[in-house]
């Protein structure tokens, strides 16, 4: 009688045993495929939202994520079917984690390059009436524009400033033209106006020339009138001291010519006196001659 009862008490007591434990598996099972169900309602959740999104709502779906996969890391790899499930659905909330810590970073640049950008905008824009700025304050605020626009083209898609950035961007491009073009027209205006100031500096400049060859054309004239001046009264100087050399030669040519005609006057009368005392001696020979025939005729002379 008390083998029965202890061998009943015993099946007894392994079914309690058994019924336990069927049943905390059964509860365990359960709680595990919620924690499934929760990681799949998450991807699917996370999944299906890509709308634009702010860090704090991105930083809070990785949380959640983490959450998940915190669950998913306790469901042992008895549960067979469940585990299996478990690591599909944790290697998706990986990328999930993955692509969201993306989205993060790519908010962070947005944010960052927009504030910049609108910083820079912001400077552009404290003188409106661009017509009042100077060329330098021009390129400046150019720069400034373009800067802008670089760092608004840069930002990724799909983040929580992409309207903001787009109407940005647009209202940036336009002023950035705006502000070129009067660059540009300005550019050519201070063009215009430098080439007249040199078209007028070069006429200046030729007239100047023209001033200058002028004088220094007055000047030659000056000079070569001076000189000619100067060669008349030289060849003035020089015709008087030729003339009165002349007049001197003339002179001494007549004094020369006096003492030569006094030469030969003199001559002549010693010529003349010559001749005379020639035909005297001839005469007188003549008439010895005569007074000696005579004398021999009447033999008055002696014969040698």
């Amino acid at each position: 009688m008390n083998t029965k009862i202890a061998v009943w008490g015993s099946i007894a007591a392994v079914a309690v045993v058994g019924t336990g434990w069927f049943g905390w598996t059964t509860y365990q099972r359960s709680i595990h495929e919620s924690f499934l169900a929760s990681a799949e309602e998450i991807t699917t959740k996370i999944t299906s939202d890509n709308a634009p999104a702010s860090i704090d709502v991105l930083s809070a779906r990785q949380k959640n994520i983490d959450v998940a996969i915190s669950a998913l890391n306790k469901i042992p790899p008895s549960l067979g079917d469940i585990y299996r499930k478990a690591q599909e659905r944790w290697n998706k909330l990986k990328e999930l984690d993955a692509q969201l810590t993306q989205r993060i970073e790519n908010e962070k640049l947005a944010l960052s390059s927009f504030e910049k950008a609108k910083a820079l905008t912001d400077e552009a824009n404290r003188n409106p009436k661009i017509s009042s700025l100077s060329m330098q304050e021009l390129q400046s605020v150019y720069g400034k524009y373009q800067e802008a626009v670089f760092l608004l083209e840069k930002i990724p898609a799909n983040t929580s400033v992409t309207t903001e950035v787009k109407q940005n961007l647009e209202k940036s491009r336009k002023n950035s033209e705006i502000v070129l073009r009067e660059y540009q027209k300005r550019e050519s205006s201070e063009k215009k106006k430098y080439e007249e100031e040199q078209r007028l500096a070069r006429a200046k400049e030729q007239e100047r020339q023209a001033k200058l060859q002028i004088a220094m054309l007055e000047r030659q004239a000056a000079l070569e009138k001076e000189l000619l001046q100067q060669k008349a009264t030289m060849d003035a100087e020089s015709y008087a001291r030729a003339r009165a050399n002349l007049e001197a030669q003339a002179r001494n040519n007549a004094e020369a010519q006096a003492q030569y005609n006094a030469q030969l006057e003199q001559q002549a009368r010693y010529n003349a006196e010559t001749q005379a005392a020639m035909q005297t001696s001839r005469q007188m020979n003549v008439q010895y001659l005569v007074f000696y025939n005579v004398l021999q005729q009447q033999g008055l002379v002696l014969l040698r």
